[in-house]
């Protein structure tokens, strides 16, 4: 086996001593010591391919061959391998499709059935006709009398007679199960939110955007806090958009289940969980408390506030 031949330029690799058979049939190639020549058709040498001692593989006319699996490609110092499939045209192997479990998740146990709420008892209805006839109505109408109360006492619309020609927006409960760290059910929660893709822009509302904290912010702010031996407080506001005040004249339905009127419908007076600009009219409101108090808005990071005292 002397040459060893490369149909596509035709170079020639001469040396009987490069090409072995080991033990168990594979093939060796030594490239310290070739003899390279190729044709006068071909100004570079881009590679070659070494084909093992087997049978042919018989191919149509429409077909080419794709080299064996235990074949090896030389380019430089590298060698990479590649399988044996007949392929039509341009058509190649296809790669495996097989999904793999992402790198990061590799630490996660899911087996723990804790983690999740399993009991066909405990189940989030999706409308509240669901919540009422459900085997937990009574725990869901706690949770939405609940809400509707605290909606009164923010003042948060009042009721009007339904005007004519203008966007009335809709509203709808939503029922969320609050569990522990283990799974175990704690709390009924439900909440009233408007439909805010019934509003009309220019109309209904302008202006949505509200900065949002980066993850990075937050790592420094954790780190500086941890080198200079700082205590860090937490506040959780409690229905936070319903602090802010709007400036728009929006008008909604009464919630279902809590309707007093029919011909009457609710005036918005303060922003509510679903409307478009909830977001930055809560933003606005946050910024302005602080500022009165003191607190400095960062330019380069505008949901970072900063206040320095003389005991500072």
């Amino acid at each position: 086996m002397n040459n060893v031949s490369n149909s596509n330029n035709m170079n020639n690799v001469s040396n009987s001593n490069n090409l072995n058979l080991d033990s168990v049939g594979n093939l060796n190639f030594d490239s310290s010591n070739v003899d390279i020549s190729h044709d006068n058709h071909s100004d570079s040498f881009d590679g070659l391919f070494i084909f093992p001692l087997q049978s042919p593989v018989e191919l149509t006319s429409d077909e080419e061959l794709v080299p064996p699996s235990n074949e090896m490609f030389v380019r430089g110092e590298g060698a990479v391998t590649r399988p044996q499939v007949p392929v039509t045209g341009t058509e190649r192997p296809v790669r495996s499709t097989r999904l793999k479990k992402p790198v990061r998740y590799e630490d996660y146990d899911l087996s723990d059935s804790s983690m999740f709420v399993h009991n066909s008892e405990y189940v989030e209805p999706s409308t509240y006709e669901e919540a009422v006839s459900g085997p937990n109505r009574s725990e869901w109408l706690s949770a939405m009398q609940e809400e509707y109360r605290s909606l009164l006492e923010n003042n948060v619309w009042q009721l009007v007679d339904r005007p004519n020609n203008v966007n009335i927006i809709k509203c709808k409960w939503v029922y969320k199960l609050k569990t522990d760290s283990v799974g175990n059910l704690i709390r009924y929660k439900a909440r009233l939110v408007a439909r805010g893709f019934t509003q009309r822009k220019g109309i209904d509302y302008s202006e949505t955007f509200s900065p949002v904290v980066r993850h990075s912010t937050m790592r420094v702010l954790f780190c500086i806090a941890n080198e200079l031996d700082m205590e860090i407080e937490h506040v959780d506001v409690t229905t936070a958009f319903l602090h802010g005040n709007l400036e728009e004249q929006i008008f909604m339905e009464q919630p279902v289940g809590f309707e007093t009127d029919k011909d009457k419908v609710c005036l918005l007076n303060k922003s509510i969980y679903g409307l478009r600009q909830s977001s930055r009219i809560w933003n606005c409101k946050v910024n302005s408390v602080l500022t009165s108090n003191g607190y400095l808005q960062s330019q380069c990071e505008p949901c970072v506030y900063l206040k320095k005292t003389e005991s500072d």
